[in-house]
C-alpha cells in the first residue's frame, strides 16, 4: 500500500488529482488529509514496509497539531527509512530531487505529475513495495530524465570555466559524472586531458548514443 499524506485538497486538485482520480487507485493508495484520518491508519502503516508520501507542511496546519513536535515527527519518518521502508518527503520548499537509500525528497509538482505513472507501475508489479522509486522521482523513462538532470548539474558546475580551459574534475563533478556513466554504461578516458569544450562534446556524444541506441 502507498500512503499519501497531504492536508491540502485544493493543492491536489491543482494538479488534476480529484476525488474521482484518487478513487481509481483505492486498492493501492490511501489518501490522508487530516490527523484524524492518520490516527486511524498509523498503526497499520508503521507496522509494514508500505510506502509513505509525506507533505512537509502537513503538521503545520493547526487542525493537524500533533502531540510530538514537527522536528521529532520528521526524524521518526527518517528513522523509518533506515528500516528499509521508503518515505518520500515532498513540498513547495523542496527545490531538487534527492534519493538516498529509502529516503527521497522531491518538489510537490514532480510528485503529482509522476504519481499516475508510479501508481500504474506499482499495480502492474503486484503492489511490491520494492518498486523502483525513480518512476516517482523522474517519471516513466526515469533513465532519460535522470540523465538530463545530471547533465544540467554538470553544465552548471562548469558554467564559470572558460571553454578552452583544461578541465579539473573535482569531487562534486566526479560524483555526478560517475552517476551519469553508470546509467549509460559509458566510459571516459580520464588519462586524456580535456578542455571544458571537449569534455562537454564527448559527454553529449555519449548521452546521444545511449538515447538513440
Amino acid at each position: 500500500m502507498i500512503y499519501l499524506i497531504d492536508d491540502k485538497i485544493i493543492r491536489q486538485e491543482k494538479y488534476n488529482w480529484t476525488k474521482k482520480e484518487f478513487a481509481q487507485y483505492n486498492n493501492a493508495l490511501t489518501v490522508i488529509h487530516s490527523k484524524l484520518e492518520l490516527d486511524k491508519t498509523k498503526e497499520r502503516m508503521f507496522s509494514t514496509d508500505d510506502i509513505i508520501l509525506f507533505h512537509d507542511s502537513f503538521f503545520d496546519n493547526p487542525g493537524n497539531k500533533h502531540e510530538k513536535n514537527v522536528v521529532q515527527i520528521r526524524q521518526d519518518l527518517i528513522d523509518r527509512t533506515r528500516k528499509k521502508a521508503t518515505v518520500v518527503f515532498f513540498g513547495g520548499a523542496v527545490g531538487s530531487r534527492t534519493i538516498s537509500g529509502k529516503y527521497v525528497s522531491i518538489p510537490v509538482n514532480i510528485l503529482y505529475n509522476n504519481l499516475e505513472v508510479f501508481l500504474n507501475k506499482y499495480i502492474e508489479q503486484g503492489m511490491n513495495n520494492s518498486i523502483e522509486i525513480r518512476y516517482l522521482v523522474f517519471g516513466d523513462r526515469f533513465d532519460i530524465e535522470e540523465i538530463a538532470v545530471l547533465k544540467e548539474k554538470i553544465w552548471r558546475e562548469l558554467y564559470d570555466h572558460p571553454n578552452n580551459g583544461e578541465l579539473n574534475i573535482k569531487s562534486e563533478l566526479s560524483l555526478q559524472l560517475n552517476q551519469l556513466l553508470n546509467i549509460t554504461g559509458g566510459t571516459m578516458d580520464f588519462q586524456q586531458k580535456f578542455t571544458v569544450e571537449s569534455f562537454k562534446f564527448q559527454l553529449s556524444k555519449l548521452i546521444k548514443k545511449y538515447i538513440n541506441g
